[in-house]
């Protein structure tokens, strides 16, 4: 069951938090969803979920609007808050009366808690869990009905080593199984470990949709920088060039060869500060991808 977002908009008040946002995410992939703090992740993510009204554009899941489905809670699990439990509550109560919701019983709930490394602390009070546990409380509640669809936000924060790779190796398990999986985290070197697709956001726009091989290879992106950046992107799209992202006098470029961005800029006598394909790791491909998305700079080390 794949997820499609058609131009997505959101305003909070006057500010523009997610500007026409279109991208697809497939089956059978763990599709990572990244970019900096304020980019629009969270707001994506519950207007995916029906939680937030887009201003404008939809969501369809398999073609269809998630409301459309008989049981909707069955269709998709979800984890963006890991600490929006009640503190009195135990995990076997939360999740006990979660499955009355879908019509589960606590058989389900044991294998649930089995699974997700909770059997232990069955009875203990919410309240009392570190972070890492409340991760895997979301986790739990996320995989209860046994869902086609997971949005998680950031559901290896807070997690030790051996809490991470099992995050890792579930998702991967369960995209194998055809389901569909967005995730969103800041650490790169776990979704270049976990996922098989990357979405980065920056400033409420989609600045690239690739595979993780695409992205790390730089294959298709370009940063370009010039003086004249406005005529040179207007030419550049005249001949189908795109821009995924601009700020100023830096755009990235994609679904092109970068000897074919130089051959043109010289032939129409442009100047170039740089222009250089967006490699190495995921860490380094998103820093480039989102420097001018950044909302707070750290300035130089005293």
């Amino acid at each position: 069951m794949h997820i499609t977002a058609q131009n997505l908009s959101k305003h909070y008040g006057k500010k523009l938090v997610v500007d026409n946002a279109s991208f697809t995410v497939h089956d059978g992939k763990v599709t990572g969803f990244l970019g900096p703090n304020g980019a629009g992740k969270s707001t994506t993510m519950r207007m995916l979920l029906g939680l937030h009204r887009p201003d404008g554009g939809n969501v369809l899941f398999d073609g269809k609007p998630l409301t459309s489905f008989d049981n909707p809670l069955q269709i998709v699990g979800s984890l963006l808050d890991a600490k929006a439990f009640n503190p009195r509550n135990t995990p076997h109560q939360y999740l006990l009366a979660q499955a009355a919701t879908h019509g589960l019983g606590e058989s389900r709930v044991k294998a649930i808690l089995r699974l997700t490394g909770l059997s232990k602390v069955a009875d203990k009070e919410i309240g009392g869990f570190s972070l890492g546990m409340s991760q895997r409380l979301g986790m739990a509640n996320a995989l209860l009905a046994d869902p086609q669809v997971l949005i998680l936000d950031e559901p290896i924060n807070g997690l030790d080593p051996e809490g991470v790779r099992w995050v890792r190796e579930t998702l991967k398990t369960l995209a194998s199984e055809g389901r569909t999986i967005l995730i969103s985290s800041h650490l790169m070197a776990e979704m270049a470990q976990t996922a098989d697709h990357i979405i980065v956001i920056g400033k409420g726009r989609i600045l690239a949709d690739a595979p993780v091989d695409e992205i790390i290879s730089g294959k298709g992106f370009i940063r370009v920088r010039s003086p004249q950046m406005p005529e040179l992107l207007e030419l550049l799209a005249s001949r189908g060039i795109q821009a995924q992202s601009r700020e100023h006098d830096c755009a990235i470029i994609a679904g092109v060869k970068i000897e074919e961005v130089g051959r043109i800029a010289a032939a129409h006598r442009f100047i170039l500060f740089e222009l250089a394909p967006i490699a190495s790791s995921l860490e380094d491909a998103y820093l480039n991808l989102t420097a001018d998305a950044v909302e707070y700079k750290s300035g130089a080390t005293a």
